[in-house]
């Protein structure tokens, strides 16, 4: 404790109350914590919040500007955080360490198994809270937004008695307190890959099953599932099950931002754009500053073509949460989806200098390479992508367009012509293609068959500036009125 501060691992209280704080910057402060009163060196403080990640020195100074002013805002001004030019931080409040706070500590493997049925089975069972706690009680601690960085160290120090740290790892599924696996789980799928977020659906399942009346985790839960549909890595009942989860979420904790963001989520898969945007709202009402609804709600306004609006909200959510994958493809998508090429490809390799696996930076910036002519850079980025074979064999098509090689699409579009004929894709698969080779008849037949289908595939070709050409068909805008209501590019 310091300053009437309650600092833990994972949340920052002052007086009894939460204080809203993204989770990098309440890593960051509880390792100055730990530390006091030595000095951190940056590179030290940035292995420790960010492991295995590149993060340069301006994002830990900004992460550090972030908890000093939310300090002084909630504590009153005064030396928390003091600066050691050139060679790191020092925190310098008085700290009063709690009577507990070295019990339960605990060392762990260096690796992280997925969870199996005997992992869940030896979860030590939850205590059974009740939807209502009692008006008189502090707002009970929420997960961190947007996710939390898997195998984390979580310090705890002794600096009243000597000044020593020990670091605790989470540990293996069969001694992992409830509370682990959908942390481990939100790591997994801030990674942005299919294969990551498959195995974050494990955790969140295991989540679910070790503690079903946890909101954070039927939320989670639901996240993950819209996230793998988007991914055409899903299973085929992704949306309903989201859809599913985050009534679930809603109805065990409804002050849970989170909660309504995902509800907004599966609104907004489902087109009901009105309804996911009076979520994102109520979500933004509880906690202005929530990743999550600023995420998904910058999204929906992406959608829209509201694109101003949707990078404002992105904005908002990056100074919360500096570092997140997430966080920054979504805003280089707005910018790509506005046409605005340098910028999003700029955008994209700051996300990539951090995360230099993150699939859907290298997929973006692929396409954003093919609509600058820079088409060997293009093909190698697409191939960095790991998405779903079937979906880069349209987009290596639609590059093959762009240098004037018409032999991948036509074989493409006949292919994924018998696949639909055969059930086995869906017919919005063969809209892209469709476009790219001129076939605006065919494309718009497509989308007015699927007025019926309200399938969510569309969405997110309705930003693409690849469709453009199709926008500008007199058929167009009836058309798109008809299936995106008021999200319809007229």
């Amino acid at each position: 404790m310091f300053a009437g501060f309650r600092l833990s691992a994972s949340i920052l209280e002052h007086k009894g109350r939460l204080v809203p704080l993204s989770p990098k910057a309440i890593d960051t402060l509880y390792y100055l914590v730990a530390r006091a009163p030595e000095i951190v060196g940056k590179d030290e403080l940035m292995n420790a919040v960010w492991p295995d990640t590149f993060v340069v020195e301006s994002g830990l100074a900004r992460n550090v500007s972030l908890i000093r002013k939310t300090l002084e805002e909630h504590g009153g001004p005064g030396s928390y955080i003091e600066t050691i030019p050139k060679r790191g931080y020092r925190f310098v409040a008085p700290i009063e360490m709690a009577a507990a706070a070295t019990e339960g500590v605990e060392t762990a493997p260096e690796t992280l198994a997925d969870p199996g049925p005997a992992a869940i089975a030896a979860t030590p069972p939850s205590p059974e809270p009740s939807p209502e706690p009692p008006p008189s009680a502090p707002p009970p601690p929420r997960m961190g937004p947007m996710a939390r960085r898997g195998a984390l160290l979580a310090l705890v120090a002794g600096a009243s008695v000597g000044g020593l740290a020990l670091m605790r790892r989470l540990r293996t599924p069969e001694t992992l307190p409830y509370e682990a696996p959908a942390r481990i789980g939100r790591y997994l799928l801030e990674k942005g890959s299919p294969m990551e977020a498959e195995r974050a659906l494990k955790w969140f399942e295991a989540a679910v099953v070790a503690q079903p009346r946890s909101a954070a985790a039927h939320a989670g839960l639901a996240e993950t599932l819209i996230a793998l549909y988007r991914l055409a890595s899903g299973p085929e009942d992704a949306l309903l099950r989201a859809r599913t989860e985050a009534e679930i979420a809603v109805g065990l904790d409804p002050r849970l931002p989170e909660a309504h963001a995902t509800l907004g989520a599966a609104r907004m898969s489902r087109f009901d754009f009105v309804g996911a945007e009076q979520a994102f709202v109520q979500g933004l009402k509880l906690d202005r500053l929530s990743v999550l609804n600023l995420y998904y709600f910058g999204q929906l306004l992406s959608y829209e073509r509201r694109f101003e609006e949707g990078a404002g909200l992105l904005k908002r959510a990056i100074v919360q949460d500096p570092v997140s994958p997430y966080l920054g493809v979504q805003l280089g998508r707005i910018y790509y989806s506005r046409g605005d090429f340098q910028q999003a490809a700029q955008q994209f390799g700051q996300v990539l200098e951090r995360e230099e696996h993150d699939s859907l930076s290298h997929y973006y910036l692929g396409l954003i390479l093919g609509f600058l002519g820079r088409h060997a850079e293009a093909q190698a980025q697409l191939e960095q992508a790991r998405l779903q074979p079937s979906v880069l064999r349209t987009d290596r098509a639609w590059l093959a367009l762009q240098k004037g090689d018409r032999g991948p699409a036509e074989a493409v579009y006949l292919e994924t012509k018998a696949a639909i004929a055969a059930g086995d894709m869906i017919p919005t698969a063969l809209l892209l293609i469709s476009v790219a080779m001129g076939r605006f008849d065919e494309a718009l037949a497509l989308l007015e068959g699927e007025t019926r289908q309200n399938s969510f595939s569309l969405i997110d070709l309705q930003a693409d500036p690849r469709l453009e050409p199709l926008r500008r068909q007199p058929r167009y805008p009836a058309i798109a009125r008809q299936l995106f209501g008021a999200a319809a590019a007229l």
